[in-house]
């Protein structure tokens, strides 16, 4: 109950607009979903200029560069699908292509999963993606 708390606290504060919003940066927002999460210890951090940031927005999500102005992407990688993903949207992102980009790459994820890591299916098909006010983010 606490992490989910905590979680839509941090979701509050992106999508309302509210002035504690723009005081955290993408990767204070990620962190904190994170870090509000039970059992995750090792997370990979990939964020805006990092090679492996490009990788996964355009081959991973399926964006363009263009379309994303800022983001921090924390992952376990492996057989743990636990992965979040904050995005700053660039002005001229189209909202709604870049939530069907996500939520196909959740479907895919789980496709991943099926059949070989039931829990880990499990967690992605309760796993989320959201894009508002200017922030796209990703929650499995």
């Amino acid at each position: 109950m606490k992490r989910l708390i905590c979680i839509s606290i941090v979701i509050a504060f992106i999508f309302t607009g509210c002035s504690r919003a723009t005081d955290w940066n993408v990767l204070q927002m990620a962190s904190a979903i994170a870090g509000s999460q039970v059992g995750v210890t090792s997370l990979e951090l990939a964020t805006n200029g990092d090679e492996a940031f490009e990788h996964i927005l355009t081959l991973n999500y399926g964006l363009n560069t263009d379309d994303v102005q800022n983001g921090a992407i924390l992952a376990a990688g492996g057989i743990d699908a636990f992965e979040i993903a904050v995005l700053q949207l660039s002005a001229d992102a189209d909202a709604d292509s870049v939530l069907n980009s996500l939520k196909e790459y959740i479907t895919i994820r789980t496709a991943d999963f099926t059949g070989y890591f039931p829990e880990q299916e499990a967690m992605l098909k309760r796993s989320e993606a959201a894009v508002k006010n200017g922030y796209a983010l990703l929650l499995i």
